[in-house]
Parts: C-alpha cells; sequence; structure tokens
C-alpha cells in the first residue's frame, strides 16, 4: 500500500490518494468482490468518504474524477448549477445499478460573514472602507516595506499574529479609527455570522460545471 496526503485535483490537505496492489488472481477473489467487502467496511468509519476503483492501463475521460464514469452538467447560472447537481446526486444515489456517486463540488467551505449596520457605523464616524482598510491590515497579509541586502530582499508583512487567526473570536477585539481619532471596536456597530463558502467553482469551456461521477454495482 502506498498513500499520500494532499496533491491530486483540489491540492488540499483533507484529501488522500492510496495505491494497492493485490495478491496475484489466483490467491484472491475477482477484483469486484474485494472493492464490494472493502465498501462494506469502510462504510462503517465515520467522518470520512472513500472511492475505490480497478486500476485501468487505459481511462478514458476528460476529467480526473473519483469513479470510472462521469458526465458533467454546465450553467450559466452558478445559483442553479448548485441547486440542481445535489438533487440529480441524490436521484443518482437511489439508484442500485450505480455505487461510489460523487461530485467535484466543493461548496462546504467555511467563512465567517460580517455584517456591518451601517447606520450605526455612520453615527460613529465610520465607513465600509475605513472597515476594509482595518481587516486588510489585520488579516491580509498587507505588504509594507522591502528589506534589501547585498544578497536577497525580504518583504515586510503586517497582519495579526497567527495565534489569533484561529477563531473569528478575535473580530471582537479588532478596532477602527474614526473620523474623530476615536477607537471604536468592531463589535460597536457589527457582528460576524458563519457561512458556507465554495472552496473552488470548476467551469467546462465558459460555463461553471459539475462533474457527477459514479461506478457501477457488481453484476
Amino acid at each position: 500500500v502506498v498513500g499520500f496526503i494532499g496533491g491530486g485535483r483540489w491540492q488540499s490537505s483533507n484529501t488522500g490518494s492510496f495505491f494497492v496492489t493485490l495478491k496475484p488472481i489466483g490467491e484472491r477473489d475477482p477484483v469486484e468482490k474485494v472493492l464490494t467487502r472493502l465498501r462494506e467496511r469502510i462504510a462503517k468509519v465515520p467522518g470520512a468518504a472513500l472511492y475505490l476503483n480497478a486500476g485501468q492501463d487505459v481511462r478514458l475521460g476528460g476529467r480526473d474524477s473519483n469513479a470510472q464514469y462521469e458526465f458533467t452538467l454546465r450553467s450559466d447560472d452558478l445559483t442553479l448549477l448548485r441547486e440542481w447537481a445535489p438533487k440529480v446526486e441524490a436521484a443518482m444515489r437511489k439508484l442500485p445499478q450505480l455505487v461510489d456517486v460523487n461530485s467535484d463540488s466543493q461548496d462546504k467551505g467555511v467563512q465567517t460573514r460580517l455584517v456591518i449596520d451601517r447606520d450605526r457605523a455612520a453615527t460613529l464616524g465610520i465607513n465600509v472602507e475605513m472597515v476594509d482598510a482595518v481587516l486588510n491590515d489585520s488579516f491580509g497579509q498587507r505588504q509594507v516595506s522591502t528589506i534589501f541586502n547585498p544578497l536577497n530582499q525580504y518583504r515586510v508583512v503586517m497582519e495579526v499574529d497567527q495565534q489569533y487567526q484561529q477563531s473569528p473570536e478575535i473580530l471582537r477585539q479588532v478596532q477602527v479609527i474614526g473620523n474623530d481619532g476615536q477607537r471604536v471596536p468592531l463589535s460597536a456597530f457589527s457582528h460576524y455570522e458563519p457561512s458556507r463558502a465554495p472552496l473552488e467553482v470548476n467551469h467546462q469551456g465558459q460555463f461553471a460545471a459539475t462533474t457527477l461521477s459514479f461506478n457501477l454495482a457488481p453484476g
């Protein structure tokens, strides 16, 4: 067994790949039975999804996917695509002829959304541009200078220390300097809320696309 974390299509640390070399065919069941047995065992493991494929000398298809068969939904309306792709995937999962149904849509990223009460902010002498500036200074890795030496140069980046970037609670401590020079905490005129965000938007040609892939059930 050989495996690695990351790489592949999304280059992220929450994905991994395994390459398993089976025993000679005379010492084991057919590969379809082996995959079925593994699927049954792995299905009981919470918190992760594993998709199994038999290695092919020739692989057809224009995309890298988690199964042998695939088709792609395209739309010029991203909202409609995100609405209907999960419905099609759910319908496919109900078909007994298909296994390992999955989608390349990565829309379950987590982000923090800052909601500003603009009227309240205006009474405090603060506008949205000021908020953007202080957030960029705190979390945007803004380059503020460059240090030169005879052999190299080093960019000076301003940001909040990494240990304070692990939780959105730090937003409660961020302050904005208003027009009158007074420091006003973000919490005085805004609040934050968690929300979902896509990790990426796939495309087929000029259109947003979602690829659904699947394997055929044994028999």
